[in-house]
């Protein structure tokens, strides 16, 4: 084999190695019945899924999918928050970075009770208020079904996290909260990186 042989083969490994991925992308694309045609252009989302982490102006519409708010009032039942999940006017009550959700809250005598789902992997979860912090009576990660992660991925949530993070806050009756109540909720998604603050005002109802 020459010189010249041995570079086009070269050329032409190289050459396919960047190709076919793309081809193969393409291919399956063009196989999805519910795809656009391949020479229409992709279409901008104006409703995602009211968890997803990416920015959006106001008029993208955050919704509530199917199978993910079935699976996220199965959970609040599993873990003690009742049958339903808190809403405010039919929208869930989630903090101003789309990545903590209250699903339940419950006022006794004895103070006020939160269940929350972080929405991502998280360690070290802390609540406060007014410089009163909560305690956390529970914090469970819990996997996230396969039929979770491919609705959210068809709703356009790129990466849907392997499991959330279930928390069971307690502020003692000394602390009030009233409705518009914002609490201050901290975490770590890595052991490795900084703390993630955020905050979540409590619902009218």
């Amino acid at each position: 084999m020459n010189r010249e042989t041995r570079l086009n083969l070269i050329f032409l490994g190289v050459f396919l190695a960047i190709s076919i991925p793309g081809a193969v992308m393409l291919f399956k694309k063009k196989l999805d019945p519910s795809s656009p045609p391949m020479f229409m252009p992709d279409y901008v989302r104006r409703r995602l899924p009211y968890m997803a982490p990416q920015r959006t102006p106001k008029e993208v519409v955050r919704v509530i999918p199917d199978v993910t708010g079935a699976w996220v009032t199965q959970v609040n039942r599993d873990h003690g928050g009742g049958e339903e999940v808190l809403l405010d006017d039919r929208h869930p009550i989630v903090s101003d970075d789309h990545s903590v959700q209250i699903t339940s809250l419950k006022r006794t005598q004895a103070g006020t009770t939160l269940n929350l789902i972080v929405w991502t992997p998280a360690t070290g979860v802390t609540l406060e208020t007014d410089g009163q912090a909560a305690k956390i009576a529970k914090q469970e990660n819990i996997s996230m079904p396969l039929a979770v992660k491919k609705e959210l991925m068809n709703w356009g949530v790129v990466q849907p996290p392997p499991r959330v993070v279930w928390v069971e806050a307690h502020f003692d009756e000394k602390v009030s909260l009233p409705a518009g109540t914002s609490i201050r909720v901290s975490y770590r998604k890595d052991a490795d990186e900084a703390e993630t603050k955020c905050q979540i005002v409590l619902p009218s109802n």
